[in-house]
C-alpha cells in the first residue's frame, strides 16, 4: 500500500513480507510499477523506508511461490535484501533520493515479537 499511495508517514517499516514492490517499471503491480508513472516510483524511492530483515528467515512456510514471487530469491531475507539492493541501484541509475534504510537483524527467523524487539532497530 505504501508503495502506490502517497502518504505522509514519518517512517515505512516493511519486516520479513513474503514479497516486496519491486523498484521496477517492467514489473506489474503488485510486484512492481508497470503501467504507473515514474513518478510513483521515485516518490517510493525517496520515502524513509526501514526494510526490516531476520537473517534466520529462511524458512518456507506462508512463503509466495508463485513465480514472479519466486523471482525475488529463495527466502524473505534473501527478497528483501535483493528488493534493497534493486532499489538503491535504481535510485542510483536515475540519480534519485534514496532513504531506505537496511536493517538486518541476526539470530531472528520468522518472529514479528523478536523482529520489533530487536535493539538493531533502535536507531532507526
Amino acid at each position: 500500500m505504501a508503495a502506490y499511495t502517497p502518504n505522509d508517514a514519518r517512517r515505512i517499516l516493511i519486516a520479513n513480507p513474503s514479497t516486496h514492490v519491486l523498484a521496477s517499471l517492467d514489473e506489474e503491480p503488485p510486484y512492481g510499477f508497470r503501467g504507473m508513472k515514474e513518478e510513483a516510483l521515485k516518490r517510493y524511492l525517496a520515502a524513509s523506508v526501514t526494510i526490516l530483515l531476520g537473517q534466520e528467515d529462511t524458512g518456507a512456510k506462508n512463503l509466495a511461490e508463485d513465480e514472479r514471487a519466486e523471482a525475488q530469491g529463495k527466502t524473505r531475507y534473501e527478497r528483501g535484501k535483493n528488493a534493497f539492493q534493486q532499489a538503491q541501484a535504481t535510485a542510483q541509475q536515475h540519480g534519485w533520493a534514496f532513504n531506505w534504510v537496511l536493517v538486518e537483524v541476526p539470530g531472528v527467523g520468522h518472529s514479528a515479537r523478536s523482529m520489533f524487539a530487536a535493539a538493531a532497530l533502535a536507531p532507526h
